[in-house]
């Protein structure tokens, strides 16, 4: 499946500084994401910061020779595993393993374990690249680590997801009210440690991004004032090297759904598709990642 675009990516390049800096705007995007999943607000964080991270490892790839990135966080903590994949400049799917799971904390860390970053071309799913490290628990800390440490960049990263509680939607009772992300990517060459130190500073200046009063019709202009946040002043410098809509993709079909049904021995397909009465039902298979429902009859 895949929803309507909902949401803004952008890339700028400054010369002055040369800097990439990316913006993301992506709160009807997470909206959907979370109803789809049935998602309470602390496995939400999680999912809307690994979605964000995953769109703008994927962008940090040659346009010329895209690429597909995967995302995986296997840890211990209440959430269970988190995964986000990038199937493509602007198009994500995610999936945490216990979404619904209530904790007392809306920030409570996703656990001790394991973050992993699979690169590969889609064409001839060919890997290029997969690199772990040690999960801190928080996925914001994880991707600008791993960034740091696995792919050598001088970055610096910031996030944020405001939730809040709807009571005039009892369906989906929580509101994603924002979502916002950049990511500053200092090009290496001669004085690039200065650089990323001047940014640093900058950037301590303005403050967290969640603090910044973003006003904006629209995604796309909610990104653009996230970069005039960034480069004040560069307006007409800056290059824009990428502006693209996100939209939730996922390849999952009722045909994928009967191949992985097939791999099933005899009994188990029976048994699968039996009630608790024993009689013969149509069996239902959900995707983890969109949440569509798939009615499968007979397994053969």
């Amino acid at each position: 499946m895949r929803s309507l675009p909902s949401g803004s990516l952008l890339r700028v390049f400054s010369r002055e500084r040369a800097t990439s800096i990316y913006a993301i705007e992506s709160t009807e995007l997470l909206q959907t994401i979370m109803n789809r999943l049935q998602a309470m607000p602390p496995s939400m964080l999680h999912l809307g910061y690994a979605s964000m991270g995953a769109l703008l490892f994927q962008a940090l790839s040659d346009p010329q020779e895209p690429e597909h990135v995967e995302m995986q966080w296997a840890v211990d903590g209440p959430f269970g595993k988190l995964i986000a994949d990038s199937l493509g400049t602007g198009k994500i799917r995610s999936s945490i393993s216990y979404p619904k799971v209530e904790v007392s904390n809306l920030h409570e860390p996703l656990g001790a374990g394991v973050f992993q970053v699979r690169r590969y071309t889609p064409e001839q799913n060919q890997e290029r690249y997969t690199g772990l490290i040690q999960s801190q628990g928080d996925v914001r800390v994880d991707l600008a680590h791993y960034l740091r440490q696995s792919e050598q960049r001088r970055v610096l990263l910031d996030m944020f997801i405001d939730i809040s509680w709807d009571e005039s939607n009892p369906k989906t009772p929580f509101r994603i009210n924002k979502a916002y992300a950049y990511l500053i990517d200092v090009m290496p060459g001669d004085g690039a440690d200065q650089t990323l130190g001047q940014w640093q500073d900058y950037c301590e200046s303005l403050g967290l991004l969640s603090t910044w009063d973003i006003q904006a019709p629209n995604p796309k202009m909610a990104a653009q004032h996230i970069l005039e946040f960034l480069a004040p002043g560069e307006s007409k410098t800056l290059q824009y090297s990428l502006e693209t809509e996100l939209e939730l993709f996922c390849p999952c079909s009722e045909e994928r759904a009967m191949r992985a049904l097939a791999l099933l021995s005899a009994n188990e397909k029976k048994y699968l598709h039996q009630d608790s009465e024993g009689k013969s039902e149509k069996l239902l298979m959900t995707c983890e990642f969109c949440g569509t429902t798939y009615h499968i009859a007979d397994a053969g």
